[in-house]
């Protein structure tokens, strides 16, 4: 049996909702259920992530990476305040 590569391998949360065709000037429709399930609104930001070596990308609403810069900078001031400072 042959081993999935890493890059194809669908996570336990994941889920493919569809295809959508790249228009004229760069725009893509996130099928509806997509947009539902991730509670993605008209307005919302979007940041989009790529990996130029395996030709794919991720898309995050704004206020994730938010949420995640706020999450590593808490832990940086832990790691510090128990002496474990940046090199």
């Amino acid at each position: 049996m042959k081993k999935i590569p890493d890059f194809m391998a669908i996570k336990k949360n994941a889920a493919i909702y569809g295809t959508s065709t790249l228009g004229a000037k760069g725009q893509v429709v996130i099928p509806a259920k997509m947009r539902k399930d991730l509670e993605l609104n008209e307005g919302d930001t979007l940041v989009f992530v790529g990996n130029v070596h395996s030709s794919s990308f991720h898309i995050l609403k704004v206020e994730t990476v938010q949420d995640l810069n706020k999450a590593l900078n808490r832990l940086l001031k832990n790691s510090e305040r128990f002496g474990e400072k940046e090199k």
